[in-house]
């Protein structure tokens, strides 16, 4: 089972970031992605607490109609432009190696 769906350690985060040292902002990445009806519940529970969910390591390990699918589940995308030849329409000094987050709003 995926740690994300652990609800005890779930309750933990959540105690953690509404505690006095908590931090003001948490992004849970999601670097494998549950079902859908077990992302959904999950995804909810954390954001109504503050947590927000990140799906990381986007590009050609994930099928775009998975993604999809699970977008108004999620609060943004990490993608993550490589030093790899490029499309033509990324500027050069981009070509190296950055992580971007792309925000989904409902």
């Amino acid at each position: 089972m995926l740690v994300f769906l652990n609800e005890e350690l779930a309750t933990e985060l959540i105690d953690f970031t509404k505690g006095p040292n908590g931090p003001e902002k948490l992004y849970l990445e999601l670097k494998q992605l549950p079902e859908r009806h077990l992302l959904t519940p999950m995804a909810e529970h954390y954001r109504k607490n503050g947590i927000s969910i990140i799906i990381g390591q986007i590009g050609n390990n994930r099928h775009f109609e998975r993604v999809e699918a699970i977008l108004n589940d999620v609060d943004g995308i990490k993608l993550t432009i490589d030093s790899s030849p490029l499309d033509d329409r990324i500027p050069s000094q981009a070509k190296k190696r950055y992580s971007i987050l792309g925000w989904h709003h409902n």
